[in-house]
């Protein structure tokens, strides 16, 4: 199927020419009256071609319980698709050479420190493979709408992309810090939608370089880890190290170890929910004790979605990521045991139920399209605080 862009200029405004009755063969949900919390949808625009975005209408979510807890209205001049998009699987990627002013958007230096990417795939063939599947626009990094006085980012995630396969389950996070005085006309230009990605990071400076590496050969074991700009490790709030690793087991609902582990007093902790086997054989012996488990790790895994309550100052990349799995252990154990959550699981926004599905946060499994609870609830603050700004700065 052909790709187009609205306008070349334009590096983040994608369409992908679609009949509605065909959106489901991209895993985007369809729904008449636009009803749904979180995930991926289609808006079918005059020219009659149909953009990939994220749905975002926060009543259906606050009623859910799903958003972030005092995320503001997203006003309708600043779509949340013109603050976090997913670019089609095409063959007009930016890619990691793209230029970022007149250095390339993954500098060569920063590319030799991320290393081997995926098992039996060198280091170079990865970054060759390299393609920008998510673009981000976030206006403060420290818990978004709390601290309004910090650098805006320009975010970008990168994925070996390849023709009929699509992404493999490894990324690179590249982050672009702005001057706090490029943020009105960065405001004001997402609020009209004409932004060029990589003309707004060449506004500001590379910060830092993340990663996911999965370099298990089972293929089901991740690392974490990153570096700033002069290239010195990252430490990992919470663990105190600079890596850290995800292994899960089975098929859903699959256990999950994280290592190194929060220590047990460093709240919120997932618990059980990491485990379901055992959580079973609670159940078996004390289903009141069980229960109440799974009913605090959602809890915990809700706090961890809820950028008003944390974010990556404070926890561990691990955590973050495996929140959403985390809640649909819980949702299948309180159907199974005939109880209610605090807050219904939106399944949609949640992933599908592989490990590769569950713990990505905004990218690709192969060629379906994955965002997570946790980037939903940054998304809908994010836009409401770009709009805020663009008012404040006409």
């Amino acid at each position: 199927m052909p790709l187009t862009r609205r306008n070349a200029s334009v590096n983040w405004l994608w369409h992908r020419p679609v009949h509605r009755s065909t959106l489901d063969a991209a895993r985007c949900e369809f729904l008449p009256d636009a009803v749904a919390c979180g995930g991926w949808c289609g808006e079918c625009t005059r020219d009659g071609v149909t953009r990939v975005l994220l749905l975002l209408l926060l009543g259906a979510c606050a009623a859910s319980g799903e958003a972030s807890s005092s995320a503001s209205a997203v006003t309708e001049a600043l779509p949340s698709a013109n603050v976090t998009v997913l670019a089609p699987l095409s063959d007009v990627m930016l890619t990691a050479d793209t230029a970022v002013g007149a250095e390339k958007l993954l500098p060569d230096a920063a590319r030799a420190a991320v290393g081997q990417l995926v098992e039996h795939v060198t280091a170079d063939e990865s970054a060759a493979a390299l393609r920008v599947v998510c673009t981000r626009f976030v206006p403060c990094e420290k818990a978004l709408l709390r601290d309004s006085t910090c650098a805006a980012q320009v975010r970008f995630v990168l994925q070996p992309v390849h023709a009929g396969t699509g992404a493999d389950d490894a990324a690179v996070h590249v982050f672009y810090e702005l001057p706090d005085s490029k943020k009105p006309a960065l405001a004001r230009s997402l609020a009209a939608g004409n932004v060029d990605a990589t003309a707004a990071a060449a506004l500001g400076t590379l910060a830092r370089v993340t990663f996911v590496r999965n370099v298990d050969v089972k293929g089901n074991g991740w690392v974490f880890g990153g570096f700033d700009a002069t290239l010195a490790p990252l430490t990992i709030p919470r663990i105190a190290a600079s890596e850290q690793r995800i292994v899960t087991n089975g098929d859903f609902p699959f256990a999950i170890s994280l290592s190194p582990k929060p220590p047990v007093d460093a709240l919120p902790q997932l618990g059980l929910l990491l485990d379901p086997v055992r959580l079973g054989i609670l159940f078996d012996a004390d289903a009141d004790g069980a229960k109440a488990r799974v009913l605090a790790g959602d809890d915990a895994a809700r706090a961890l979605q809820d950028p008003q309550k944390h974010d990556a100052v404070d926890t561990d990349c691990a955590s973050c990521h495996v929140a959403g799995a985390a809640r649909n252990v819980a949702a299948a154990s309180a159907a199974a045991h005939g109880f209610e959550l605090a807050a219904p699981v939106a399944t949609a926004a949640n992933g599908g139920k592989t490990p590769a599905e569950a713990l990505r946060a905004c990218g690709y499994a192969g060629t379906t399209p994955i965002m997570s609870q946790r980037l939903v609830n940054e998304t809908s603050i994010a836009a409401a605080k770009w709009a805020e700004i663009a008012a404040q700065n006409p």
